[in-house]
């Protein structure tokens, strides 16, 4: 029986208490109510699952692209491929934290190797697994040169060249839009610090925004464009190249 992913489960239930937390001090600056946020935790948990998805994503692709650059260098010395596989799958157990999510892929390669399954297939499970455009085009890449008949080693040095500048580009893009999400949060920040302070000290003088109903109407309009302002500001910066 597979035994439960600690790291996994302490995730989950800290998104659940960040979520119920940030929920309900939304419902008491808002409403003096503290649940009436909470039946939109579902959807925290989801943009927080889809942003989690989002960096295991970016994660594995450098993953990827570094693990192709030491097949090169194994395939360069004429081996044949699956012994690059072989060896670029044993040089990455030297940095398990390097490789944490591509390296189980590649042992998994080497393992089907081991039984004799083809290599072709083996990397057809592996495009499948992954679910990723840049392993699909590696994949399809390999596959036409071996059939081919080409260099396998130029083809993955090419292929290798073009993803890390491919990268390198979007590794520029991010640092450029870092501090634009700095700001952003500083704006998100600004408003609900502003209500806190003014509820803690001139309680009296806020308390018509919550005991009637054009104050509620007011209160209500505001966390919508609050929300609508974190969504519109999230999708500016999902930049992907």
């Amino acid at each position: 029986m597979k035994k439960p992913d600690l790291a996994a489960i302490l995730k989950i239930r800290t998104d659940w208490l960040k979520g119920i937390a940030l929920l309900s001090l939304a419902g008491w600056l808002c409403f003096r109510c503290w649940p009436v946020c909470l039946p939109a935790l579902p959807i925290f948990l989801k943009a927080e699952r889809q942003a989690a998805g989002e960096k295991c994503r970016l994660k594995r692709q450098r993953e990827f692209v570094s693990a192709v650059t030491i097949l090169y260098s194994s395939s360069a010395a004429g081996m044949p491929l699956e012994t690059a596989f072989r060896d670029a799958a044993t040089e990455m157990r030297r940095l398990p934290a390097q490789y944490s999510l591509i390296l189980p892929e590649f042992e998994q390669i080497c393992r089907r190797l081991d039984r004799n399954v083809p290599l072709h297939t083996a990397l057809a499970e592996f495009d499948a697994h992954m679910a990723d455009e840049d392993v699909h085009h590696f994949v399809e890449v390999l596959g036409i040169a071996t059939s081919s008949g080409g260099s396998l080693s130029e083809v993955i040095r090419n292929y290798s060249e073009i993803t890390a500048a491919r990268y390198a580009v979007s590794a520029e893009i991010e640092t450029m839009l870092a501090g634009r999400r700095g700001e952003m949060k500083v704006m998100l920040v600004v408003p609900a610090a502003i209500l806190l302070y003014m509820n803690l000290t001139s309680a009296e003088y806020m308390s018509v925004l919550y005991t009637t109903l054009s104050g509620r109407l007011v209160m209500a309009a505001a966390l919508a464009l609050y929300t609508g302002g974190l969504l519109v500001g999230r999708k500016i910066l999902a930049i992907r190249l």
